[in-house]
This record gives C-alpha cells, structure tokens and sequence, in this order.
C-alpha cells in the first residue's frame, strides 16, 4: 500500500527572485565562487593601489650652531615611489577578469537551480494541487481490488474479467506513484 496523501500546506511560492535569493545565500558552490569573486576585487583594489605614486620615506633635520660664524641650518629630504608601469598595472586586468569570470559562473549556476528547481515546485505544486484527485483515484483502486477479490472468491466473474479489474487497478496505483514521484514525495 502506498502512504497517505498529506494536504498541503498551501500554494508554493513560484517567484524566480525569491528562489533566486534563496539559492544565492544557500548553495555552497554559488558562495565559494563569490567568494572568490570578492577576493580577486580585493587582490585588484590592491594591485591598482600599487600603481598610485607613494611618499616612502620623509626626513627632516636642523642644526643649530651657537658658536662662531655658523649660521644655522636644516634640511629635509623625501624619497617618492612612482610606478612607471609593469605587473602592477597587468594584475588590475587580470584580477578585474577573474572576478568577472567567477561572478559570471556563479550567475551561471543560480539561474541552472532558478531553472531546476522551478521545475520541481511546479511539479510539487501540481500534484499538491490535484491531490483530491489522486485521493480519489487511489480510493478507487482500492475498491476494484475488493470487488476482484470478492468476484475471485464467490465466482461471480470469468478470470479474464477480474484479471481485467486489477490492471484498472494497478494502472490507477502506478498513476499516483508516478505523480507522486514526479513531484518528489513518492513516500
């Protein structure tokens, strides 16, 4: 015998942005490819910052001279780095690719769910939704197995046509389970 056929607890929720959110925060190989999006955003941030010109060292002196002539004095010097180009400036596009790649994959994978899983909540929600139907057909099955067995027992019928009843019958069972497979809730 088959499981009961539960009721539902209402319509699913079909909306593609909702799912779309859901697979986002939930789906382990969408996460590692943001991740690894964001990282090569920050490995780029940095390298474009490598590129900007840069105080490296800042000295500053004074001498004081109170005997003779002398006058006093001071100085300063200031090293700059200036990058002049070189991988630095290659990274910025590399690592910009990167990102751009592993976010694109990662929107690859949310719309292959999206897709999937739509898929299956209307299949879901179809059989959920014809559920009385399914109720009713397996009633019925049941009944042609009683009045089988009955017609076997008190030959009330040729064997061809109990034989007959219990196709009916099975054909309607295999109906339900293959609904009920199809939505993912065969028991």
């Amino acid at each position: 015998a088959l499981p009961p056929i539960g009721f539902g607890s209402g319509r699913l929720n079909l909306e593609p942005e909702n799912l779309r959110e859901t697979i986002r925060l939930h789906l382990p190989s969408v996460a590692l490819r943001l991740a690894s999006a964001e990282r090569y955003r920050a490995l780029m941030d940095r390298a474009r910052v490598r590129t900007q010109p840069t105080i490296r060292f800042v000295d500053f002196s004074y001498e004081h001279e109170s005997e003779g002539s002398l006058r006093n004095g001071g100085g300063a010097r200031v090293a700059f780095r200036i990058p002049l180009g070189g991988r630095n400036f290659s990274d910025i596009d590399r690592f910009e690719a990167s990102a751009r790649e592993q976010t694109g994959e990662a929107e690859g994978l949310i719309a292959e769910q999206v897709e999937e899983s739509l898929r299956a909540l209307r299949e879901i929600d179809d059989f959920e939704f014809r559920s009385d139907q399914w109720r009713e057909l397996e009633t019925l099955a049941l009944r042609a197995e009683e009045i089988a067995d009955r017609w076997w027992k008190e030959h009330l019928a040729k064997p061809e046509d109990v034989a007959d009843l219990l196709d009916e019958a099975y054909r309607a069972r295999s109906a339900v389970l293959g609904a009920r497979e199809r939505a993912g809730i065969a028991g």
